[in-house]
């Protein structure tokens, strides 16, 4: 048999991975694409492929809020990630311009600021940005044991591929840490 992982990029960014769960996969075809990303492909699939009993099972998927172990969060209603990380929306956002265009936080921040105007403030923004910041850097050492993946579109987070940076890397190395949430 072969054991298949199911991370996507997003959570491999930020280390939302366990040892005996994602990390002891053979494989991980998800590696490279981004949870937003994978959202919009159920519901393509959903809309245009799916057969009519399959359409509302993968339409209520898509619309799920993902919890990683399937527990109860602190609010009493279902675990989620984005408590812990923030929206899918704005961490594939950090990632993108983190990993494909390569810019620097205080760039990423405004752009945010920008993009998801009237969505979140700034205050969120800045808030969500050096958590996923912090998370990114103190998460390598999960992406150095990460099983292998394809490389979908240009950017990967494999440490056998893209992206090259040492296990005890610190949110210094963005900037100057504890300060992108004011420079947001």
């Amino acid at each position: 048999g072969m054991v298949v992982g199911t991370g996507d990029m997003s959570e491999n960014a930020q280390g939302w991975c366990t040892n005996n769960g994602d990390q002891m996969s053979m494989f991980n075809p998800n590696t490279s694409i981004p949870k937003t990303l994978v959202r919009h492909l159920v519901r393509w699939y959903a809309d245009r492929r799916a057969s009519d009993e399959m359409k509302p099972v993968l339409a209520e998927a898509a619309v799920q809020r993902v919890s990683p172990e399937l527990k109860k969060g602190t609010d009493g209603g279902m675990q989620a990630t984005d408590d812990t990380l923030g929206p899918d929306d704005l961490r594939d956002f950090f990632l993108y311009h983190q990993n494909r265009r390569r810019e620097d936080p205080s760039k990423t921040g405004y752009l945010a600021v920008k993009a998801f105007e009237g969505v979140y403030s700034k205050d969120e923004i800045g808030h969500w940005l050096s958590t996923y910041l912090s998370r990114y850097t103190s998460s390598q050492w999960k992406r150095d044991v990460m099983p292998n993946g394809p490389k979908i579109g240009t950017v990967s987070l494999s440490p056998r591929g893209d992206l090259r940076i040492a296990p005890n890397t610190s949110q210094g190395w963005f900037g100057t840490p504890g300060t992108t949430a004011a420079r947001v």
